[in-house]
């Protein structure tokens, strides 16, 4: 399974993120991508929340790729235990190697496309009290 998060990362909206991405996960035990490539801003890595959905997603399910590009998220993530047997990929390219490495007999590959199972804008999942 592919999520993909865009958009601009806040506190509030992470809360609304973390929320939907562990009501999926609960009921989904396989290898799942997490793609925060098209995150719009940098210093998501710095919110706690946002650290905290990620490791909250990853204790509910450890079977996780993250697919970023940032050296800050890396560094984090090199200094927490929750992500030992985590996979970090950078590009696409990276990320094949790995499913190959994980799933040699290619089942994660059939039937892949460009688009991902679950899309989560950070900016319409901001709800307004």
């Amino acid at each position: 399974m592919l999520i993909k998060l865009s958009g601009v990362v806040d506190s509030r909206s992470v809360m609304n993120v973390r929320d939907v991405i562990l009501s999926i996960l609960e009921e989904f035990a396989g290898l799942y991508v997490l793609d925060l490539n098209e995150i719009e801003n940098e210093e998501f890595i710095n919110l706690t929340n946002f650290r905290k959905m990620l490791s909250d997603s990853i204790r509910a399910n450890h079977n996780c790729i993250i697919l970023s590009q940032s050296r800050k998220l890396e560094l984090w993530i090199e200094n927490y235990s929750v992500f030992n047997g985590i996979y970090l990929v950078k590009n696409d390219t990276e990320l094949v190697q790995v499913l190959n490495e994980k799933a040699p007999s290619d089942i994660f590959l059939k039937d892949v496309n460009n688009e991902p199972d679950i899309r989560l804008h950070l900016d319409y999942l901001i709800k307004d009290v």
